[in-house]
């Protein structure tokens, strides 16, 4: 109970930040000496803050575990999905490269999008995402990561955009 209190976000029920980190070192361990590839990808909910301002909390909150629970249930159980704090979310695709990783994005994206929430309708999700490269650190990686989801906002939302 306390180990998983440790490793879970309590509203959503999947993995915290603290237990991301860890996944992400030995993600990049893996990269560096096995050379195998892997993909990180952040989510973030478009205007999510305009859904608690006219909504409430417990809407807002509602909403956070409901999209939790569809990326979850679309994704292999070997991927490590965590809550990042707020209504950010990261995703570490194992075993995957950029062109798969994409289709997976895009999937996720328009699964959310397509999804009819309680009292709020339709919400859209915007997507950045990138590959492990050698030598990465694990800030690198995310700061990548985090300009593609920041690009993905800048051209409209409500798509994927990955790392350059």
């Amino acid at each position: 109970k306390d180990e998983y209190m440790a490793y879970h976000d309590n509203l959503t029920g999947i993995y915290n930040r603290q237990y991301f980190n860890q996944a992400i070192a030995k993600n990049i361990f893996l990269l560096n000496h096995h050379k195998t590839k892997s993909v990180l990808l952040m989510l973030d909910l478009d205007f999510f803050k305009k859904v608690n301002d006219t909504y409430g909390h417990q809407v807002g909150d509602y909403v956070l575990k409901t999209f939790a629970q569809i990326i979850s249930s679309n994704i292999r159980e070997a991927d490590i999905f965590a809550r990042w704090g707020g209504e950010e979310f990261v995703l570490l695709l194992n075993n995957s490269d950029e062109k798969t990783a994409f289709k997976v994005a895009q999937n996720l994206r328009e699964k959310v999008a397509n999804f009819e929430f309680e009292i709020v309708g339709h919400i859209t999700c915007s997507i950045g995402l990138s590959q492990g490269q050698l030598n990465d650190t694990p800030e690198a990686w995310i700061a990548r990561v985090d300009k593609a989801l920041y690009n993905a906002k800048e051209n409209g939302r409500n798509r994927v955009e990955i790392a350059i």
